[in-house]
């Protein structure tokens, strides 16, 4: 159950980030700027996921270079909270197949697919950490700065921050 951002009257998620790496960092980053309640474990054992993924835990992202690690987290995931939403990368297009096939909630990107918005931002505007699709079909992308004026961070059209 997600808390509400009293700044924003919006519910601040709460992300379970699993692994290590650069690309973390730059998750990190998109999360902060959008105000979710993260936790992150590194090198987490099935335990460690267990204690962390309490009901509370609005989804999960699984980020490793090697996609054996990513599976094995990913079923972990699933097999604790079944459904709960699951973001993994995944380089091999067969075993990506699999995962889809296997997790229910699941969403399998690659590598190319997380860097992409937050490469896309800065070019729109040094202030923005990431760009991201609208909710709403039809509507413009938006992005994600880093500061506001008010000293919080936000989501708005990309178009508006130029």
């Amino acid at each position: 159950m997600a808390d509400f951002d009293a700044d924003h009257d919006r519910p601040q998620e709460r992300i379970l980030v699993l692994g290590e790496g650069r690309l973390i960092d730059v998750v990190r980053r998109v999360l902060d700027a959008a105000a979710a309640d993260v936790i992150h474990l590194r090198v987490p054992n099935d335990r460690d996921i267990r204690r962390a993924l309490t009901p509370d835990i609005d989804a999960v992202v699984v980020i490793s270079r090697d996609d054996r690690i990513s599976l094995r987290l990913a079923l972990v995931v699933e097999g604790l909270r079944p459904g709960v939403c699951l973001i993994v990368t995944i380089y091999n297009r067969d075993l990506a197949a699999q995962v889809r096939r296997a997790v229910r909630n699941v969403r399998v990107m690659s590598m190319a697919e997380i860097v992409a918005p937050a490469l896309a931002g800065p070019c729109l505007g040094e202030e923005l950490v990431a760009i991201t699709r609208s909710p709403e079909p039809g509507r413009p992308p938006r992005g994600v700065r880093t500061s506001s004026g008010r000293g919080r961070n936000e989501i708005t059209p990309a178009a508006e921050q130029r």
